[in-house]
């Protein structure tokens, strides 16, 4: 899948250090850019630097249902900013090729924002999807259903062993996974590629 040069060079750990003003990396420093919480944060406030609009305003990020106000097709929209930077995985999920990304904590924004925009930072890509298209067509999973999951190769075609049980009326075979062949199939169409 291609990866998005601008999506690289805005989020990498080397941008981070430049935001950051860290002139000498060291692992304290690396450390600090792979924990989510903060890379989350280090993204949201780049979007919001290059694409909000004056009226944006993040003081607290409980304040508003949305992280970021900007202009699409001369219209104001709404944002939902949301990162991953952890695949998923261990050692069946190695075997099988059925590691993912995630990302969480948006059910109860439903309705209040216009667009999810989504950074997957393990592999620098970058989705822009309706509000409307995600809460319908996405199929959600964890123990509140406030999870979005994704196979992390982005190959959504990963079947079940092929035994006889496992072969559908059609000849094809059972997906390994329902939710996260949709949410793959889903994801892709929304990539921004500039």
């Amino acid at each position: 899948m291609y990866v998005n040069p601008k999506v690289r060079d805005n989020y990498s750990f080397k941008a981070f250090c430049k935001w950051m003003g860290i002139t000498n990396p060291n692992e304290n420093s690396r450390a600090l850019y792979n924990s989510g919480d903060v890379s989350g944060r280090f993204i949201e406030q780049v979007i919001i630097q290059n694409e909000g609009i004056k009226q944006t305003i993040k003081e607290n990020q409980n304040t508003h249902f949305y992280d970021i106000l900007r202009y699409r097709n001369n219209v104001i929209m709404k944002g939902e900013i949301k990162s991953t930077s952890t695949r998923v995985t261990d050692e069946s999920m190695e075997k099988h090729n059925t590691s993912y990304l995630k990302i969480g904590g948006f059910a109860q924004k439903k309705g209040e924002f216009d667009e999810m925009i989504i950074i997957d930072k393990v592999n620098f890509h970058r989705f822009e999807i309706p509000h409307d298209i995600f809460f319908s067509e996405a199929i959600f999973s964890g123990t509140k259903g406030n999870d979005f999951r994704w196979y992390a190769d982005y190959d959504e075609y990963k079947t079940l062993q092929k035994v006889k049980r496992n072969l559908l009326s059609d000849g094809t075979h059972r997906l390994r996974s329902e939710a996260l062949a949709n949410n793959t199939k889903l994801i892709k169409k929304y990539q921004i590629l500039d």
